[in-house]
């Protein structure tokens, strides 16, 4: 418990480190280090404390931990429209292999997932109502990615009485803050960016990233 504790005292510093660089124009340079090491610690906090999950849970969260820095490197390093397509893929990726993990214990519930269904219609459509002008051929892959995104969300929900609570609730909030993060950096792609959006991006980004990790190693199967 202390050792998990540290963790996040120095993760939460790293996750301020980077805000602080994020939002200083001047400072902006130092990202490609700092940004990528906030995945990077969770991948070593997780490899170091995951030998006891199963391998269908374990293998395709490594995989994802590792894409997401991947991503970060094309989407920082280089600033071109190649680089980010190769880290928006990256990405994609990366959700498909969390969808993976959390598809291991999971129980179909209509009843649970319908309403959930409905929010994130409503949710995406108010979002492409905004962006629709400035989306143009990212269109498609936007809602390529939005369908995973929206999958993998459905999954950790689906999770609910099938895992404990701690593992179920972290995976699921975290989630939602990973699909907010991915929100606002679509809206500040297209030139859309809302109050606090430097700060709000990765605050949601890094949080929800410690959150599926720390609930995915807490993971005990109740069914």
């Amino acid at each position: 418990m202390k050792r998990k504790w540290s963790f996040i005292g120095l993760f939460l510093l790293i996750l301020t480190v980077d805000l602080v660089f994020k939002n200083y124009e001047h400072l902006a340079g130092y990202r490609i280090v700092s940004k990528p090491l906030v995945i990077i610690s969770l991948l070593v906090y997780y490899i170091s404390n995951s030998r006891s999950l199963e391998k269908d849970v374990k293998n395709p969260i490594l995989v994802a931990l590792v894409l997401l820095i991947i991503g970060d490197f094309c989407f920082l390093a280089f600033e071109n429209d190649i680089f980010f397509n190769l880290g928006f893929v990256a990405f994609m990726v990366a959700n498909f292999f969390y969808f993976k993990a959390f598809l291991a214990n999971t129980d179909f519930n209509f009843k649970l997932l319908i309403p959930f269904w409905i929010l994130c219609g409503v949710y995406f459509f108010v979002m492409l109502s905004y962006l629709y002008l400035s989306i143009d051929l990212y269109l498609m892959p936007m809602m390529i990615f939005f369908i995973i995104m929206v999958s993998m969300a459905n999954v950790a929900l689906m999770r609910y009485k099938m895992v404990n609570n701690s593992s179920f609730y972290f995976v699921f909030i975290g989630t939602l803050f990973y699909l907010y993060s991915i929100s606002l950096i679509a809206f500040d792609k297209f030139d859309m960016p809302v109050t606090y959006q430097y700060t709000l991006e990765m605050a949601s980004y890094g949080l929800g990233h410690l959150l599926i990790v720390l609930g995915m190693l807490e993971e005990k199967q109740t069914k």
